[in-house]
């Protein structure tokens, strides 16, 4: 779907998401993740094959973050990253990283585990592309 265009693309697609709160549960974190092209025009290739992965919240999901009651997307993700050989950064209500390619599936199942870890059932909705 995504194939050739900046990796910055994800992120904005989650947040285009945001805005038709008909299309999204406003209870859930919302994750996206694709294949980074290797290629980076100007500079070379990547050493290896890695997947990015953007983390967005609505507004319902902003306001447990602030109360305390659920974790922020940055320590999420980094966590989450981190274990798998990646990294990310960001904010509490936004953030983004990268795994290696081959971890892009065990990403999204480790995430739904440490945010149901946290006691929050069914809060995470995933699109992969």
């Amino acid at each position: 779907l995504f194939y050739n265009v900046g990796a910055k693309v994800l992120g904005t697609f989650l947040s285009f998401l945001l805005h038709r709160s008909r299309i999204i549960d406003d209870d859930k974190y919302l994750v996206g993740a694709m294949n980074l092209n290797p290629k980076i025009p100007g500079l070379g290739r990547l050493d290896k094959d890695y997947a990015k992965v953007s983390m967005r919240v609505p507004k319902r999901v902003e306001l447990k973050i602030s109360e305390g009651t659920y974790p922020p997307a940055s320590k999420l993700l980094a966590n989450t990253c981190s274990t798998l050989g990646g990294f990310a950064d960001g904010h509490a209500y936004a953030a983004s990283g990268i795994v290696p390619l081959s971890r892009k599936s065990e990403l999204l199942e480790l995430l739904d585990q440490n945010v149901k870890g946290k006691g929050k059932e069914n809060t995470l909705d995933r699109f992969l592309l």
